[in-house]
């Protein structure tokens, strides 16, 4: 089994750095914006089989959290709460998505399809890293296209969890894409990938 036969349910965060909302138009949330994924959409980063691959997706690199175990809604969690980081892709079917947007229809069919979320092996030794200090990179054909780090989450790990816990229970191995800093473009199937972080011990390299 990988670490991807363990995910229970899939929370994503939209528009969690103000410079990604930004660069594509979009208004700053004053609240986590939710939206969800299900587990045919997972994959490891290695290739593998995915939905519309005649198409160009757009990348989104973002830190992703797996839950330890359940949490009662309006619980409070916290930091212990989490027991492995990761690093993940949430691609996108852009122009999909900004039709549907336009529509005013919910953006599932942009989001989520086989092979629409990318996810690196957890990283499971969290007494040695300082979770409020966690920086990434992505490079897409050797080259750096998205930094990020955690401090400029505009909202941070456990602000989501107890978000999430107003609206319903977290799972034991629920996952959550915590969102993606600014620097998203395109992306093909057969492009070499890498996702990274020092702090974290991550360095995973992948094809589409």
């Amino acid at each position: 089994m990988t670490h991807i036969d363990h995910v229970h349910n899939i929370y994503c965060i939209g528009r969690n750095y103000r410079k990604h909302a930004q660069e594509l138009g979009n208004s700053i949330p004053k609240e986590p914006i939710v939206f969800l994924k299900n587990s045919a959409s997972l994959r490891t980063c290695a290739q593998s089989q995915v939905a519309f691959a005649e198409e160009t997706f757009h990348f989104e690199a973002e830190i992703v959290i797996r839950i330890n175990n359940f949490i009662q809604m309006k619980s409070k969690a916290s930091l212990s709460d989490i027991n492995g980081i990761a690093l993940g892709i949430d691609l996108t079917r852009r122009g999909v998505q900004g039709k549907l947007k336009s529509e005013g229809k919910p953006w599932t069919l942009a989001k989520n399809f086989k092979g629409s979320s990318i996810l690196t092996p957890f990283c499971t030794h969290l007494n040695q890293v300082n979770l409020h200090n966690i920086a990434f990179e992505f490079y897409l054909n050797q080259t750096l296209r998205q930094k990020g780090h955690s401090r400029n989450m505009m909202f941070d790990f456990v602000e989501i969890m107890n978000f999430l816990l107003i609206h319903h229970d977290l799972e034991a191995n629920d996952i959550i894409f915590t969102g993606t800093p600014e620097g998203v473009g395109e992306m093909n199937v057969g492009d070499k990938f890498s996702l990274q972080s020092q702090c974290l011990n991550l360095h995973v390299d992948g094809v589409l």
